[in-house]
């Protein structure tokens, strides 16, 4: 009896292991975008959304229709958007996402929020110009830029980005690995987004237009999440270390295999 209660909780500690850490990924969770040829939000809240002209590639993985893609044009122009009031009024707040460019070009613009004051309310881009590396703007203020990432996306692969606001702090991960250090002093104004002015994947110049070929992401984006709330470190690296859904459940498998191993033990520890 006391051997099976020693199993028991093996189970238990492995899976409650698993469970905790998906728990602490899910806090603050506003939305996720798997792109399993749609847009549904596979978080608890239901926030789908809208694929505009946009079409569905293979992923990092290999697995089709399972990233979106935008493609470098006007005819139609290709983006994605989400309700704006998921976004309007926050004020720390991390984006993460997986994304992979096709090429470079003015500022391969990947989230736009526009409201009617300033169209330039929250803009993240890959800017291949001037301060090249990532950037953000926030309330159209200044432009905080991470230049020591190094052109890291110029190899055209994919790499898990989160880029955070933290307080008066912004900061910048790639491949669950912090770049540079923390950015101090910047705008803590709640984020500023109307209604329709919330884009993914082009940078608006009016809401929910003025689109230019020059300035769209041009590239792939999968597992694109947002949260209301900064995450740390260890967060960040644990989201770009999450496995391909097939290998989640070779993981459980090897809970199982654990639990044979040490029924055959304690099989063999009884006989002797």
């Amino acid at each position: 009896m006391a051997h099976r209660i020693k199993e028991f909780g093996l189970i238990l500690a492995i899976l409650g292991s698993v469970g905790l850490s998906h728990a602490a990924l899910s806090t603050g969770l506003i939305l996720q975008y798997d792109f399993d040829n749609d847009l549904t939000d596979s978080s608890v809240n239901g926030n789908d959304g809208t694929n505009v002209n946009a079409s569905f590639v293979t992923d990092r993985f290999g697995n089709p229709n399972s990233a979106i893609h935008i493609q470098d044009t006007d005819s139609p122009y290709q983006y994605f958007t989400f309700d704006a009031s998921l976004v309007d009024g926050l004020t720390d707040f991390t984006f993460a996402f997986y994304a992979q460019l096709d090429g470079l070009n003015n500022s391969n613009n990947i989230i736009s929020g526009a409201n009617a004051s300033t169209i330039n309310g929250l803009l993240i881009n890959y800017n291949s110009n001037a301060n090249h590396g990532w950037q953000m703007l926030i309330d159209n203020s200044a432009f905080y830029s991470f230049t020591a990432s190094d052109n890291v996306m110029d190899d055209f692969d994919w790499h898990h980005v989160a880029v955070m606001r933290d307080g008066s702090s912004v900061r910048l991960y790639v491949d669950g690995s912090q770049v540079g250090s923390d950015i101090t002093g910047v705008v803590t104004t709640a984020l500023d987004v109307d209604t329709g002015g919330m884009v993914v994947g082009q940078d608006q110049d009016s809401i929910g237009g003025g689109f230019q070929t020059d300035q769209n992401w041009e590239g792939s984006i999968d597992d694109f999440r947002l949260y209301n709330r900064a995450l740390s470190a260890a967060e960040v690296a644990q989201l770009s270390a999450i496995p391909e859904p097939s290998r989640i459940g070779l993981a459980f498998g090897g809970v199982i295999l654990v639990v044979l191993v040490y029924r055959r033990r304690m099989a063999s520890q009884q006989s002797s």
